[in-house]
């Protein structure tokens, strides 16, 4: 999988600017090119937003021609007008196979780019991938763990052909996970109308059966996608699915995380406010976030036939 174009919102601050060396590398490794975008949005002063698009060409130039300077990656640049969202979101709808890399933080720290503002809107309103950064990656340095959340459904694995690809492409270790919730059965299990206590000897049975399917679920999905060039490992964890992604990427050092906005419950069990949201504001690892639009050649056979098992997320 190629990435034709890596759109980088940029607003003149180094907050913004942590997103670019990221992007540089995801550029030259899917072998796309980068879009530095700044948006300049319309004040009421008449004349005010033409002396601001000059200042934003004069910026992003500068910043171009420093990127471009070993001439690994194609560089161009681009200052729109426009609510700042919804700009970069039709920028973004140009062209297929595109990317958003942007910061979490922008020109006033906790105002520009922060959630609830600009990025929080990218994100929810994207039909392309958009990788949220929190830091800088070190110059000279590549990835070496993508961990890609399953849940089993197709549109938790709408995430898993990028990650799968960055992984190729970047020589890294794709590492899969699945959290089984068994704990929410505890102490009781609702059955019918009733409410029943569960006992420790059936809890432990329920959390074999659990895992039992997920490792069979994840032993599926490495068997469809084993090759020789990629290196693939699995992991099933227990308990609140954000918590164990994030411990998941703690153990395992992963330099990306790549999910997607929805799981198992359409727009309830990974929507914004459950498990995608929580892992973004976790600062494990910079997330890449995969909309249900975004499909590809990778969804497991168990997932299109409906047939995973309930029992784990």
């Amino acid at each position: 999988m190629t990435m034709d174009r890596i759109i980088v919102p940029l607003d003149g601050s180094p907050l913004a600017e942590q997103a670019l060396e990221t992007a540089r590398y995801l550029a030259q490794t899917l072998q796309g090119s980068l879009v530095l975008a700044h948006v300049v949005e319309s004040p009421p002063v008449p004349g005010v937003a033409e002396a601001d698009r000059e200042d934003a060409e004069r910026y992003l130039a500068a910043v171009a021609q420093a990127i471009a300077a070993d001439g690994a990656v194609p560089v161009a640049t681009r200052v729109l007008l426009g609510p700042v969202a919804e700009t970069l979101l039709a920028l973004a709808r140009e062209e297929p196979r595109t990317m958003i890399v942007m910061s979490s933080h922008g020109r006033s720290g906790v105002g520009r780019l922060l959630f609830g503002s600009v990025s929080d809107r990218v994100i929810r309103a994207a039909t392309v991938p958009v990788l949220i950064v929190r830091a800088p990656l070190i110059s000279g340095d590549r990835m070496r763990h993508v961990l890609v959340p399953l849940d089993g459904s197709p549109l938790s694995e709408a995430a898993l052909p990028l990650g799968l690809a960055i992984a190729r492409a970047t020589g890294a270790t794709l590492g899969l996970v699945r959290v089984a919730e068994v704990y929410s059965m505890a102490p009781f299990a609702g059955l019918g109308v009733s409410i029943t206590p569960v006992d420790g000897d059936l809890f432990w049975e329920l959390t074999e059966q659990v895992r039992d399917e997920a490792r069979a679920y994840l032993d599926a999905v490495v068997e469809e996608h084993r090759a020789p060039d990629v290196r693939i490992v699995w992991e099933v964890r227990v308990g609140r699915p954000a918590e164990e992604i994030i411990r998941a990427a703690q153990t395992t050092g992963a330099d990306l995380i790549v999910m997607s906005t929805h799981g198992r419950g359409g727009l309830q069990r990974w929507a914004f406010g459950s498990v995608t949201d929580e892992v973004l504001r976790s600062r494990a690892a910079p997330v890449l976030v995969v909309p249900p639009g975004v499909r590809g050649e990778g969804v497991s056979e168990w997932a299109r036939a409906g047939t995973a098992p309930v029992g784990t997320a």
